[in-house]
C-alpha cells in the first residue's frame, strides 16, 4: 500500500516510525462501524512465496530468496521507440537516502510482456523472474513461462540487465515488484531503461 513517502509492505515497524505502517484500522478517523476503513487484517497477509531454489533456471544469488509473505505493486510501461532493444534494466529505490534496493535480497521482480502472436495460442509471456538467470539453451516455451529466468548477469551501476522477448515498439510490459512483510523497506521510485 502507498503510504506517505512510498510503497510499503506489511509489518512496517522501524523504531519510532511505526506510524508509517499503512495497515491500520482507520474507522475512528473516517467512519464508525464501516469495515471498508479497516486494513489491519492485511498487515500480515500477502502472497506466500516459498524459498526460491535452483531448478530449471539458476538463482542470481546464493542468499535464499522468498520464504515469506509479499505485497506487490504492479506497473505498466509501453516499450515505445525502442525497436531492436530487447534488454531492460529496472532500478528500485528506497526512500532512505535514495539508495538502490538489491534485487533478490530486498525485493523480487517479475515481468510480463503482452505480445500478440508470441507463440501459437499464447498472446503473452508468463511472469518471468528477474531473480533467475537467463538460459538461452531453453526452449521458447520454457523461456516465456511463469518463473522463467531472464537475468543476463551483467550489471551497470549495480542494476542487472534483463532479457526481453519483444524487440518491437508499442509493447505493453508489466512489472510486478514485491516487498517482503516485516522488511521495513519502502519503494520510493523506480527507473526503467531499455537497451540493445
Amino acid at each position: 500500500m502507498w503510504c506517505k513517502d512510498g510503497f510499503k509492505s506489511g509489518g512496517f515497524s522501524l523504531n519510532s516510525l511505526t506510524n508509517l505502517n499503512p495497515y491500520h484500522d482507520y474507522t475512528d478517523f473516517y467512519g464508525l462501524y464501516d469495515p471498508v476503513y479497516n486494513y489491519s487484517s492485511f498487515d500480515t497477509t500477502g502472497d506466500n512465496i516459498p524459498v526460491l531454489v535452483n531448478g530449471l533456471f539458476d538463482t542470481i544469488t546464493t542468499t535464499p530468496m522468498g520464504n515469506g509473505y509479499y505485497k506487490w505493486i504492479v506497473l505498466k510501461d509501453i516499450k515505445d521507440d525502442y525497436v531492436g532493444k530487447e534488454k531492460v534494466a529496472v532500478t528500485v529505490y528506497n526512500n532512505n537516502n535514495n539508495s538502490m534496493l538489491s534485487l533478490g535480497t530486498e525485493y523480487l521482480l517479475y515481468i510480463l510482456e503482452d505480445i500478440d502472436n508470441l507463440l501459437p495460442g499464447q498472446p503473452r509471456t508468463g511472469w518471468k523472474s528477474a531473480q533467475y538467470k537467463f538460459d538461452a539453451g531453453q526452449s521458447p516455451t520454457d523461456l516465456n513461462s511463469n518463473g522463467a529466468g531472464m537475468n543476463l548477469m551483467t550489471q551497470t551501476n549495480n542494476t542487472y540487465k534483463l532479457q526481453l522477448l519483444s524487440t518491437s515498439d508499442n509493447t505493453p510490459i508489466y512489472y510486478r515488484i514485491g516487498l517482503k512483510n516485516n522488511s521495513n523497506t519502502t519503494i520510493n521510485h523506480i527507473t526503467i531503461t531499455y537497451s540493445a
